[in-house]
């Protein structure tokens, strides 16, 4: 008697709509747009990730006035993907993770924004661990 394959439905996704990638100058462009200066500090601490190592291996992407960071260009809105938001009242830098952006798990960790580039290596490194052939500043 043939073995029929069985089909997870766990494991299948659609597969989404692109989220077009920038380069991390674009990012830091588009944050420069905006006018006056109350988005400053992301706009500093995007062109501290610009600058770094971490630039060659991540793609950002404008969302709103936040930026979202994948690993993949142009990666699909189900992969797992950060979304980094700065709030202006509180000055920190909000991280959301998408784990599985089709089931909607997330966490979120916020960092001062003089911090931020701090915590953002810690993700990068430790817990994301999507970076893991650079070595820490």
């Amino acid at each position: 008697m043939p073995v029929t394959p069985m089909i997870s439905l766990e494991l299948s996704r659609p597969a989404g709509y692109k989220i077009r990638t920038w380069t991390w100058s674009e990012a830091v462009a588009r944050l420069e747009g905006f006018s006056g200066n109350s988005l400053r500090p992301m706009r500093d601490f995007v062109a501290e990730i610009a600058a770094s190592p971490y630039a060659a291996l991540l793609f950002p992407a404008a969302s709103m006035d936040g930026v979202l960071v994948g690993r993949i260009p142009d990666f699909s809105c189900y992969e797992p993907h950060l979304f980094m938001r700065y709030d202006v009242r509180t000055r920190r830098v909000a991280f959301t993770y998408w784990v599985d952006p089709y089931s909607q798990q997330r966490w979120t960790t916020q960092a001062p924004v003089g911090r931020a580039f701090a915590h953002f290596e810690h993700l990068m490194l430790r817990r994301l661990r999507w970076c893991r052939r650079i070595q820490p500043t």
